[in-house]
């Protein structure tokens, strides 16, 4: 299936003959005044002939078992004779749309064609069950639950009528389906495939460590045992799902693959989502269908609501906690065992149930998970978020313009968080952190940065749910700050920043020119000695003092190490660091993470800052 198969193409290569028979048939049984040929110079119309015809588009319609409806669109090219051809030789040419209704069965090859209607084309039919010319049904997004809902009234209808963990085992010998547990492929990147016909199914034997041949019959289901230790028994559970759903929606697609290619036999599912060695539109939109219904089948929208909502009384019950932030990982926790999931599903399914809470749970950046947070309904779209990597924090910071006035936001625990006791604080350990109303309203006090994706993987495989970064997301995004919520502008965010920028610029217009002067009127605007300095920074006092003296300029390293052990905000850490004789190289990553501690982290311990700068390769101050 690596080229893009059509039934149009399909008619037009192989069907092309029955469409001129029928429409020559047609054209003989009509009273030609019924045509509505508009003729110019034919005044009494007389032999009817057919010249040309050309496809111009097939609708297809769905029907039970392995039959298809669809119509026909020909542009035929008439050629019509005046009645008393020999006193007039007059003759005219006029184009004319006709609709052929067909049906057929694809087992047989449409071999057994029906053309049951001819008629001059009017307008398209609604067609009630819909399939894209790849004979994949065509299903909208607001429409996959009742799709889903349909799917297990059909075969799992109990599902329908109380919370329970879908047994894909059961579901697939409900369908008549066999699932047959192997290894398919050496580097475990394809964890399930679906065979649609007999055939001699190429598998990876571990302990010949090479390719062997397994002969298997049409609705064999092999799925690699090893996805359960690789990933989770959710993801497991789920490789079975998808294929099943293969095989309910998608037998069609695959056997008009078989019209023009005799020797396929299965659709074979990749670990990110694709299809391996599939390109074309209809296998992407197969893949997408199955991707999109498979976790609606394992969690009916109306019983996982019921489920959710009975964890999170009985977890508040337990726990005496209130806020659904911090209940939510618990939640999802519980869901996702009850119903046999990966965690990232049960995630996903709390946000379709309305938990927009969830949004904000089981996030990992730079090998950390991010601490529970949540925001507004609607305070940022689906493909922004709150959170972002270090390194694209550091570049955002460098580059992007519409940050320049973002020296009053640290970031902590992958936020731009506004710097300021309402959201920021010091625990015991020295850490500087969020506050519990922090994480609870960051829409209120962070900035909201754009997703894009980066690498290959197709947006649709992924559910659209741009915040879903677990540790095993195998998606690469591009991130951007544009500004669009206007945080940076906010009125309230300045009122309580006014009186802490006011203090600063006053500090900052204050400063002599003198280095030396500078440095200690900073220290002591600080509160700091020189002596608390070194013990900060674990430079001896007397290179501390050497430098502030402007007896030895140090490196730059030690005056970035002077300047964050004393907390100085960035505006104050560049006016030393321009007089110190150093000067930042934008071409050194070293130097771009400095730039951005200094700006963004100041705030925090100097160990927080040394274990964040190892964390990004750094070398360490």
């Amino acid at each position: 299936m690596s080229q893009s198969r059509s039934l149009k193409e399909y008619v037009r290569n192989n069907l092309d003959n029955q469409m001129w028979n029928a429409i020559e048939e047609h054209l003989a049984s009509v009273e030609p005044s019924t045509l509505d040929l508009r003729l110019n110079k034919v005044r009494n119309i007389g032999e009817v002939k057919l010249y040309e015809t050309e496809l111009q588009f097939v609708d297809v319609s769905d029907l039970p078992g392995s039959a298809i409806e669809f119509d026909v669109v020909m542009d035929a090219t008439i050629i019509v004779y005046d009645e008393d051809r020999y006193h007039n030789d007059e003759s005219e040419a006029k184009h004319q749309w006709f609709m052929l209704r067909c049906r057929g069965n694809l087992d047989c090859g449409l071999s057994d064609l029906d053309i049951y209607d001819v008629s001059i084309y009017d307008k398209r039919n609604r067609q009630e069950r819909p399939m894209s010319n790849a004979l994949v049904p065509i299903i909208r997004k607001e429409d996959l639950e009742k799709e889903a809902n349909a799917f297990l009234r059909k075969y799992y209808k109990e599902a329908l009528l109380q919370p329970m963990w879908i047994d894909p085992t059961e579901l697939a010998k409900r369908m008549r389906l066999s699932v047959l547990k192997h290894r398919i492929s050496e580097d475990m990147s394809v964890f399930g495939q679906i065979y649609f016909c007999e055939t001699d199914a190429k598998l990876y034997d571990d302990n010949k460590e090479s390719e062997v041949s397994e002969h298997v019959l049409p609705g064999t289901i092999v799925v690699d045992p090893s996805v359960a230790f690789q990933r989770n028994l959710g993801a497991y559970n789920n490789t079975i799902v998808h294929e099943c759903v293969h095989w309910a929606l998608h037998k069609k697609a695959f056997a008009l693959e078989q019209l023009y290619n005799e020797d396929a036999s299965r659709i074979k599912c990749k670990v990110v989502g694709g299809i391996e060695g599939q390109s074309n539109d209809g296998t992407k939109w197969m893949e997408w269908q199955a991707n999109a219904l498979a976790p609606r089948i394992q969690m009916p929208l109306n019983m996982f609501k019921l489920k959710a909502s009975e964890f999170i009384k009985k977890r508040r019950n337990e726990l005496g906690i209130f806020e659904l932030c911090e209940l939510m990982p618990i939640v999802i926790e519980d869901l996702a065992a009850f119903f046999a999931v990966s965690r990232t599903a049960a995630k996903l399914r709390m946000i379709d149930a309305g938990y927009e809470e969830a949004l904000g749970s089981f996030i990992y950046i730079d090998g950390h998970y991010v601490r529970p947070h949540s925001f507004k309904k609607g305070a940022i779209q689906s493909n922004q978020t709150y959170s972002i990597p270090a390194i694209d924090a550091a570049i955002q910071s460098l580059t992007n313009p519409r940050l320049k006035n973002a020296n009053h936001y640290l970031y902590i625990d992958s936020h731009f968080v506004l710097n300021h006791p309402k959201y920021v604080y010091q625990n015991e350990d020295g850490e500087t952190m969020m506050t519990d109303y922090a994480r609870h309203h960051v829409d209120e006090c962070c900035l909201a940065f754009d997703l894009s994706i980066s690498d290959k993987v197709e947006e649709r495989y992924h559910r659209e749910c741009f915040l879903n970064r677990d540790k095993g997301s195998p998606i690469a995004f591009d991130i951007v700050y544009k500004g669009e919520n206007n945080e940076l502008d906010n009125k309230q965010r300045q009122k309580l920043l006014r009186d802490t920028v006011m203090e600063e610029a006053n500090v900052l217009d204050s400063l002599p020119n003198n280095y030396t002067q500078a440095w200690k009127q900073l220290l002591k605007w600080r509160g700091i000695s020189q002596a608390e300095l070194s013990r900060r920074t674990g430079i001896t006092e007397k290179t501390i003092g050497n430098i502030i003296n402007g007896e030895t300029m140090g490196t730059l390293n030690n005056v970035v190490l002077m300047c964050l052990g004393a907390n100085l905000p960035w505006d104050m850490s560049n006016y030393l660091i321009q007089r110190s004789g150093h000067q930042f190289r934008m071409n050194n990553d070293d130097h771009i993470l400095y730039r951005f501690v200094l700006m963004h982290m100041y705030s925090k311990s100097i160990l927080e800052i040394r274990t964040f700068l190892q964390e990004q390769g750094a070398t360490s101050l």
